[in-house]
């Protein structure tokens, strides 16, 4: 096992920026899932660990040791990803060998790879070709491979964005009790927030060739440094609203456009009276936009002419799709709630679900 720490690194392929002054420390045995849109430099960055890019500028130190000049082979690490990658002409056994062979540790093979192949459930596959396996089975096969190898970090560059959605749940799974059992350091890119935040015990959020934000899950969610993170991570995508704030008498800060006002919890609204920005972009969660007839102290009135402009349903949950006037906003309630397409109701907004950004900057304002 070991540490990874980049320092300032940074990769440019001619004047294009890729990685862009990158600092990261990832913790012996901590499992780190970077994530961002196509683009970003999350692979790039992966690449450059692996020492399969040439750094351009910046330090890279495994287990304490510097390594961007060392070849990949000197580095230990295994990569395993999208494409598993494995031999089509081997078996499954002879692809699980084959690693063990080319570093010298052939000592009692047979023995490791049986051990392996039943912690993955391959080891009734042993015989067959890459070509008669599943997509899922053969990122067992890559994972074994990797294992087999005793790499001291594991580098996973969307190794599941292949299979369907269940499949990619469940491998999650398998790969969190995987590291568990194993507690080797690990580093995971995906596209996919929602598999970040499945696997992570922390996210790096990138976009641009820049890191975003780094945090654990729930910091990133509830947190949102800037708009570009909290747009990016949350399924349903966050609601973004453009509109400005209004200070009133006793610390009282009103958001409004032309189309709905808001009144803004007294915790938030001590900390922006601070610095009183005007021109905002106000976002609310979907979970957090809610429908009730009992009306609580703990939430906030919207207030504009709201009506119901279509209503999906999730299974526990609806999806509804509001329109006041011109502002369109998402909420997710309980299926259990009655409500139709074209009704007009009064909503709620549940504090700790909103955030407000700097227009101009769309850096988070009122942050802790």
């Amino acid at each position: 096992m070991a540490n990874v720490v980049l320092r300032l690194v940074t990769k440019r392929f001619g004047k294009v920026v890729a990685v862009d002054a990158v600092d990261l420390s990832v913790a012996d045995g901590e499992l780190v899932v970077v994530v961002g849109p196509s683009g970003c430099g999350k692979t790039t960055t992966l690449r450059l660990i692996a020492g399969l890019e040439d750094v351009t500028a910046g330090q890279i130190v495994i287990q304490d040791r510097e390594v961007q000049k060392l070849p990949p082979h000197r580095r230990n690490l295994a990569m395993v990803s999208q494409n598993a990658s494995l031999y089509p002409h081997l078996t499954v056994y002879g692809n699980l060998a084959f690693g063990l062979k080319m570093r010298g540790l052939a000592t009692k093979m047979r023995e490791k790879i049986q051990d392996v192949a039943q912690m993955l459930g391959i080891d009734e596959l042993l015989d067959r070709r890459p070509d008669q396996l599943s997509g899922g089975e053969q990122q067992r096969v890559a994972l074994g491979c990797a294992i087999l190898c005793k790499a001291d970090v594991f580098l996973l560059d969307e190794p599941l964005s292949d299979l369907d959605k269940r499949l990619r749940r469940e491998m999650c799974g398998e790969l969190l009790e995987l590291h568990r059992r194993l507690g080797t350091t690990m580093i995971y890119v995906t596209h996919d927030q929602e598999e970040a935040m499945l696997l992570a015990d922390r996210m790096v959020v990138m976009q641009q060739g820049r890191l975003e934000q780094i945090g654990t899950p729930a910091e990133i969610y509830d947190q949102p440094r800037n708009r570009f993170v909290a747009d990016f991570v949350g399924e349903p995508k966050i609601n973004l609203l453009k509109g400005r704030l209004e200070y009133g008498k006793n610390g009282v800060v009103l958001f409004q456009n032309q189309d709905l006002q808001l009144t803004l919890p007294r915790f938030l609204a001590e900390r922006l009276g601070k610095s009183k920005p005007s021109d905002v972009m106000v976002g609310i969660r979907p979970a957090g936009v809610c429908l009730t007839d009992v009306v609580s102290p703990d939430l906030l009135a919207l207030q504009g002419n709201a009506h119901v402009s279509n209503v999906r349903f999730l299974g526990p949950d609806q999806l509804l799709s509001i329109q006041c006037g011109k502002t369109a906003i998402t909420s997710v309630v309980s299926r259990h709630i009655a409500v139709e397409s074209g009704q007009n109701r009064n909503f709620f907004i549940a504090p700790e679900s909103l955030h407000v950004f700097d227009r101009r900057t769309e850096e988070a304002l009122g942050r802790d």
